[in-house]
């Protein structure tokens, strides 16, 4: 390919751009969405999620299922360690940052060669850093890590680059268990990871292949439904 000289450096420049982009989110003002959604999710200070009124009857109280309350906890330790707005600010680029490295981790394990490599990043991260979607990245919101979990769950159902590789039973437990905690920190954080639900289950029918790994795949998917339907 003649041409991979110049995609090759072009490559780094967007790259550079994107993350150049994601750091200069450290100005962007905090908006009242970025921190009100953390108050709803208060199970880890006062045992309860809530609303942000109470006018709406007893459904505006819930206890949350056991499998949310590691979220929950960690939740209630990085606000009451970190609560200057600047924290809420900080800790959006930092996530910003752990996406766009798995986006990186994730092309390389689909990319057939170093060419195509080039190519998959300068499309995904010129995509990335169009717009105003590098300021959206940095927004502290429940997007932020059902979007690092997702894309987690697909480098862990992708394995190892080689594409001949086969899931051992063991791979395709440690996989499909790996899939499901991720599964359920999505439907920790959003009502939204309920939505995603479906592409978790897709995940765990790619951790393996042939009969040897069906048990695992299929446990993990019935307790994934399960933790959906509670989260629902």
């Amino acid at each position: 390919w003649p041409f991979m000289p110049a995609m090759r450096t072009l490559q780094h420049a967007v790259i550079a751009a994107f993350v150049l982009a994601l750091l200069g989110g450290m100005f962007l003002p905090v908006y009242s969405d970025e921190i009100t959604w953390r108050f709803q999710e208060r199970a880890g200070f006062d045992g309860i999620d809530k609303m942000l009124s109470d006018i709406c009857g007893p459904t505006s109280l819930a206890v949350p299922p056991l499998f949310m309350m590691p979220v929950r906890h960690f939740s209630a330790l990085f606000n009451s360690l970190f609560a200057d707005p600047f924290y809420v600010r900080l800790s959006g680029v930092g996530y910003a940052l752990i996406l766009a490295g798995l986006v990186f981790s994730m092309i390389k394990r689909v990319a057939g060669s170093a060419n195509e490599r080039v190519l998959l990043n300068c499309i995904a991260f010129g995509l990335l850093g169009f717009g105003m979607m590098p300021l959206l990245l940095v927004w502290s919101r429940p997007e932020q890590p059902l979007l690092i979990v997702l894309t987690a769950a697909i480098i862990v159902t992708l394995g190892k680059r080689d594409p001949a590789e086969v899931a051992t039973p063991k791979q395709a437990w440690l996989r499909s268990i790996m899939v499901l905690l991720l599964g359920c920190i999505a439907l920790s954080y959003h009502l939204k990871g309920v939505a995603l639900a479906p592409a978790f289950l897709i995940c765990l029918l790619f951790c393996g292949s042939g009969r040897q790994t069906l048990a695992p795949r299929a446990i993990a998917a019935a307790l994934l439904v399960l933790a959906t339907a509670l989260a629902a």
